[in-house]
This record gives structure tokens, C-alpha cells and sequence, in this order.
């Protein structure tokens, strides 16, 4: 009997939500679960993309961007950011030797 009440109680407190509002949020819920399907897959996959970046290929793919050109494009920029990153690399070693040259003179 108390469950039959609490169960009444929610139902009163529980917002309307008309047909089409409820059609969107089950489609909401159906994206985010897709979403981290495939975010799983990327995981195992390693990847190495976010969530976010996932979801932003994803969308690229929705609008008909080739997803072999994301794929390159994505590869491309992950060596231009380890290039910059080993060129930022021997630039700091570059001004720690320096400085340490400075100090023994």
C-alpha cells in the first residue's frame, strides 16, 4: 500500500511532458548510448580520441564529411602536434644548456 502511494506521489510530482517531448529525450538517450558504444569501441581500438573529439568526427560524418579524409586529417595533425612538440622539446634543452653554461661561467 505505501509503494502504491509513493508510486502516486511521483507520478503527481513528475512534470507533463507532451508525446513529442518525450519522442526527443528518448532520442537523446539513444545518441548519448550510441555515443558511448562507439567511445567504447575508440577505447579499445586505443584510439586515443576523447569523448568530445569522437563526438565532433561523428557529427563531421552526420554532415557527409568523407570519413577516410577525418581519418587522414586526424592522423596529419597528430604528427604536426608531435613535431611541435619535439621541436618545443630541444628548444627548452636548448635554453637549460644555456642557461647552465651562463651559471658556470
Amino acid at each position: 500500500l505505501k509503494q502504491k502511494h509513493v508510486a502516486k506521489a511521483q507520478h503527481l510530482w513528475r512534470p507533463a511532458m507532451s508525446g513529442a517531448m518525450q519522442d526527443d529525450d528518448a532520442e537523446e538517450l539513444d545518441k548519448r548510448e550510441a555515443m558511448d558504444i562507439l567511445y567504447e569501441i575508440s577505447t579499445l581500438l586505443n584510439t586515443g580520441l576523447s569523448k568530445e573529439s569522437l563526438a565532433s568526427l561523428v557529427g563531421l560524418c552526420e554532415l557527409g564529411v568523407n570519413p577516410e579524409a577525418l581519418a587522414e586529417a586526424v592522423k596529419d595533425l597528430r604528427k604536426e602536434a608531435s613535431r611541435l612538440r619535439a621541436e618545443e622539446g630541444q628548444v627548452e634543452e636548448e635554453v637549460t644548456m644555456a642557461a647552465g653554461s651562463k651559471r658556470r661561467q
